[in-house]
């Protein structure tokens, strides 16, 4: 009845709750009773004008704050709050799950082995992902996604720190030419680069943290002996051990180091 009231031509928009009611024939003890049906969990309504009904909560001050929508709603209970992040954090992962239920019951229907069907599954995970609108535009529009003025580098200090291995093709010729041993097949960190830098300045009295945050590698095996060398005006140094080739940050700012 409320509804069908509401929902007439004849209602007038300064019209205030009671009046509505009133028109309706319902008392607001009956309202209360039939939001109360309604409603599946503790909630707060908000008393507010007929003409306000398609309007959301909202808050003065963040609006003029966020300049953009709100829809405000009272957490009255942990469950509630938890239950709306935790919704947030997984809804990518649930349309994820049913684009592999799907690949699955194809798979299946077309009596694939269990090879097959793991492999249809697999291309289906890492070919497909949900994108917001905003970042399909900066992708189509081959635009930068982010942009930092510094580069983050990372120092580990860690004795148990965990290591990236070199290529499978670089490691099989190793073994090929009887070069292979249990470190030679781990990629080099900045600390070794540190520890086979020329003996020569400015390197003589460097701390690493300078030397991983003013220098960069731009070419990770050197080839010759150690020390400067001079290519199209930019000085770069041949690090010993065949570790690569480093030089001085010019163009940008040191870098910003963590360990």
């Amino acid at each position: 009845k409320v509804f069908e009231v509401l929902n007439s031509k004849a209602v007038a928009t300064e019209r205030s709750t009671d009046d509505i009611l009133q028109e309706a024939k319902v008392t607001n003890e009956q309202f209360c009773d039939a939001l109360n049906l309604v409603a599946t969990r503790k909630q707060v309504m908000l008393r507010r004008d007929p003409r306000d009904q398609w309007v959301n909560n909202y808050n003065a001050h963040l609006l003029r704050a966020w300049n953009g929508n709100l829809d405000i709603q009272y957490v009255v209970d942990p469950y509630s709050c938890v239950k709306y992040i935790v919704s947030y954090i997984s809804k990518a992962e649930r349309e994820m799950g049913k684009l592999l239920k799907e690949a699955q019951k194809e798979a299946r229907e077309g009596n694939e082995d269990v090879v097959a069907e793991m492999r249809k599954v697999g291309s289906v995970y890492l070919t497909h992902r949900e994108v917001s609108p905003q970042e399909s535009s900066y992708k189509a529009g081959s635009l930068k996604l982010k942009e930092c003025s510094r580069e983050v580098i990372f120092i580990p200090t860690d004795e148990q720190a965990s290591r990236l291995s070199k290529p499978l093709a670089r490691i099989q010729k190793m073994a090929a030419d009887g070069n292979c041993n249990d470190e030679s097949i781990w990629m080099p960190n900045i600390l070794e680069r540190y520890h086979a830098r020329p003996h020569e300045e400015p390197f003589t009295a460097m701390c690493a943290a300078e030397f991983a945050s003013e220098y960069r590698v731009v070419c990770f095996s050197g080839q010759g002996d150690a020390g400067k060398q001079s290519c199209k005006g930019a000085v770069k140094y041949v690090l010993r051990g065949n570790l690569g080739v480093v030089q001085k940050r010019t163009r940008s700012k040191p870098a910003i180091i963590r360990f």
